[in-house]
């Protein structure tokens, strides 16, 4: 997730070389709050809402990767979300 909210690895969106991503002032500050707090599920989950009013897939990725890690790994829900 780290990478993908700073715009580094492989979810990385492509940008021309010499342009920095832009991030609104609203986005920065979802960033922030998660990074304050990684154990909170709740920042995770206000940032994929965020991404995912905006069309952006990564949002539905969000919320699946924090429902998935809030299951036992042998559960059948877990299965299905992998």
């Amino acid at each position: 997730f780290y990478d993908a909210a700073h715009g580094l690895g492989t979810f990385a969106r492509k940008v021309k070389p010499g342009k920095p991503v832009r991030r609104s002032t609203e986005e920065t500050a979802l960033i922030n709050a998660i990074l304050k707090d990684r154990d909170d599920r709740t920042g995770y989950l206000v940032y994929a809402d965020y991404l995912t009013e905006r069309g952006d897939s990564l949002g539905d990725y969000i919320r699946a990767c924090v429902e998935l890690s809030a299951l036992p790994p042998d559960s059948p829900e877990a299965t299905t979300l992998n």
